[in-house]
């Protein structure tokens, strides 16, 4: 469903869209192809290529029959064999809204590239909610990659359909993710027409990973007025992980818990995760204004875990050493500005504060770093330097570095039984130093 609350770039399309559609009945059949495929572009933002128009049936339920239906946008290719689409003219002309009474696709393929990020200003206005009281994808080939992941689903059938005198729509789903089966069933609200928080209860069953959803919503796109309890099981989630870009974690069960609340448009998502994964524990609880983008986004998190260096793995940073760590702190992100005002981690060898802001991520100029460590043993950070022999000696160590364009200024001192060390200057201070 498509709702439109203030005039911009939807409003717009709407009035073309009323305009193509009153017309389309008058126009010859080649005609009607230009219309249909200007249609179709208008409600998904995207450019569209129909090779054939195979029936169009206009009234109170407009739909059309299209075969070869083609897309290529920067941030994803699709590809249809055959499409069947159908609104209700009568009940969106009385509204604000494009009622899509059913979707049917088939033989198809999309594959969803790296997105990089959009003006965010646009990108809310042109979000939208879609949804069929009926749809149906036979045969649908999903695909996804970027530098850390990479899947491939094919979906053999995923159909949606509306009780009987009942607002609640059946999902069922079923196929191959990555060569492996995967099923889909439950029961999601339909929108109507006062706007209420619809239900969801959906579970998904991939080898031995399973999820569940369960709560309301209004929106699936932004889950604006969502309240949502998921849950994440799995005793080899090796195969989930790698969907995440995450490689190199040990094997081990995944146990998580998270709720995500919203009162409305405008207001912001709050979320709490609770779990382990692979033997690390993990909490997180914050908020953030949008959903999608995590933009912008402010929390406060626990890990611990047997391995440190796992846990970077969570992180893609797998220089890590094998030591048993407890790790708190809060961070804030928002637009390239990235915010760490504690960062607590509890070692063996020694305990260590840490507070950092980058301004301008992901460049990491003006980065400002500051490390307190009470009695820390260097010898931990063997692996980050790989060639240097460091003591095991505890000490006391205050350091402060800068990133400039010239290069690092630093700031360090350290105290120790046998040592006591002042240094202050700039590595790197021109290319090739």
């Amino acid at each position: 469903m498509i709702t439109t609350k203030r005039p911009g770039r939807w409003t717009k399309r709407l009035g073309l869209f009323t305009v193509s559609v009153l017309v389309i009945s008058s126009l010859t059949f080649t005609n009607r192809a230009y219309v249909i495929e200007n249609i179709v572009s208008l409600l998904l933002d995207r450019e569209i290529i129909i090779g054939d128009i195979v029936d169009i049936e206009t009234g109170n339920l407009f739909s059309a029959t299209l075969r070869d239906v083609y897309m290529d946008h920067s941030d994803a290719r699709f590809q249809a064999e055959a499409v069947f689409i159908e609104i209700n003219i009568k009940q969106w002309l009385a509204s604000d809204e494009i009622n899509l009474n059913q979707l049917l696709i088939s033989n198809a393929e999309l594959h969803i590239k790296d997105i990089e990020e959009q003006d965010q200003e646009e990108d809310a206005e042109t979000r939208s909610d879609l949804i069929p009281k009926e749809f149906a994808f036979l045969n649908i080939k999903l695909s996804y990659s970027d530098e850390d992941q990479d899947w491939l689903a094919q979906v053999a059938s995923c159909t949606g359909k509306g009780q009987s005198n009942s607002s609640i729509a059946d999902l069922t789903c079923s196929g191959e993710l990555n060569g492996t089966p995967f099923n889909i069933r439950g029961n999601y609200g339909l929108p109507d027409i006062e706007q209420t928080t619809e239900p969801l209860d959906i579970s998904v069953d991939w080898d031995d990973f399973s999820l569940t959803a369960k709560g309301k919503l209004n929106s699936p796109v932004d889950l604006a007025g969502a309240r949502l309890e998921i849950t994440l099981n799995s005793a080899h989630p090796g195969p989930f992980l790698r969907l995440l870009g995450i490689h190199e974690l040990r094997e081990g069960a995944i146990d998580i818990n998270a709720r995500i609340e919203n009162k409305g448009a405008g207001e912001p998502y709050e979320f709490h995760i609770d779990g382990s994964v692979a033997g690390l524990k993990v909490r997180v609880d914050g908020n953030t204004q949008d959903i999608q983008t995590l933009d912008p986004i402010e929390a406060n998190f626990l890990v611990s875990g047997p391995s440190l260096y796992e846990a970077g793995a969570l992180f893609n940073e797998l220089r890590l050493t094998a030591e048993p760590f407890v790790a708190t702190g809060e961070f804030s992100y928002r637009g390239t500005h990235l915010d760490i005002p504690a960062l607590n981690l509890q070692l063996d060898r020694g305990t260590l504060e840490i507070t950092a802001t980058a301004p301008a991520l992901p460049d990491t100029e003006g980065l400002q770093l500051a490390i307190k460590a009470n009695q820390f043993k260097p010898n931990f950070l063997k692996p980050l330097v790989e060639i240097c022999e460091l003591t095991a000696e505890p000490m006391d160590i205050d350091a402060e570095i800068t990133l400039t364009d010239n290069g690092q200024r630093v700031l360090i001192e350290t105290h120790s039984s046998s040592l006591q060390l002042k240094a202050q200057g700039t590595i790197n201070e021109s290319p090739g130093d």
